[in-house]
């Protein structure tokens, strides 16, 4: 089976306004059970939220009633196609050193891939052809 972008792609969607204060930013997240928000501005989105960035805002003492999501997200959104192969998916990681990707079908966006998630399945990939090498433990199991 070959994995492509949308094969393991987080395909709930958030979102918040670009004026919405980081309390309800946060509080979204935490409702949503989501790590990373898209930001929408006059409908569109324009941005992303990551745990990180809220983190970061609580480090730097950021008022969570006063500063705004515009003012954390990160931007621009990274892009990748839903049929995008895992390898091309890992390439785009690594070029803009973005944890996240924003998943786009036909246009219209239709999740967030996480690197950790690529990483993982490629690793997983990896190990599952050096098993078909041989019946041994040794390549079965990838132990020395």
């Amino acid at each position: 089976m070959k994995f492509t972008a949308s094969s393991i792609m987080r395909s709930k969607l958030v979102a918040c306004d670009s004026t919405d204060n980081l309390k309800k930013v946060a509080n979204k997240m935490l409702i949503e059970k989501v790590g990373s928000v898209l930001v929408k501005k006059e409908g569109e989105f324009i941005g992303i939220i990551i745990d990180r960035d809220i983190l970061n805002a609580v480090v730097k003492g950021m008022d969570f009633e006063e500063n705004l999501a515009a003012e954390i997200m990160s931007t621009p959104l990274e892009f990748c196609d839903a049929d995008d192969s895992l390898e091309k998916c890992k390439e785009l990681f690594e070029k803009t050193n973005h944890s996240r990707l924003v998943v786009r079908k036909d246009d219209k966006i239709v999740g967030v891939l996480l690197e950790k998630f690529v990483d993982r399945f490629l690793g997983v990939s990896k190990m599952v052809s050096l098993s078909r090498l041989s019946d041994t433990p040794k390549f079965r199991t990838g132990r020395g």
